[in-house]
């Protein structure tokens, strides 16, 4: 695993402000809140850090067409740092191996903002 190519941003991201839970493997569930996104990952807010390499299904909401659709996908951490701006824990999170379905969404969420 190549963490520092996986920690540049290789499409361009727009705020995004809105909560998602974390289900990790063991039945963990976060709150989070989400700060950006783009493509191929998001950047989210939790209380706590998440170690690097950490995987989790991701739910949350993105704006398309006037509504809110429903985002479910498989992500990991690539960095968790400490944020006095963010206030909390903010974390750069991947998607993987994101379904068409899942890339549809995103692209249209981003469309929103064209």
């Amino acid at each position: 695993m190549n963490t520092e190519r996986d920690d540049r941003r290789s499409s361009s991201r727009q705020i995004l402000r809105t909560k998602a839970q974390l289900l990790f493997g063991e039945g963990l569930l976060l709150e989070a809140r989400t700060l950006n996104f783009s493509i191929s990952g998001m950047a989210i807010v939790t209380d706590g850090p998440i170690a690097p390499g950490a995987t989790f299904s991701l739910r949350c909401f993105l704006p398309v067409a006037g509504s809110k659709a429903e985002l479910v996908t498989q992500a990991r951490v690539v960095h968790s740092i400490f944020s006095n701006t963010d206030g909390g824990f903010a974390s750069g999170v991947v998607f993987i191996k994101p379904s068409l379905d899942v890339l549809n969404l995103i692209s249209r969420a981003l469309g929103a903002y064209r």
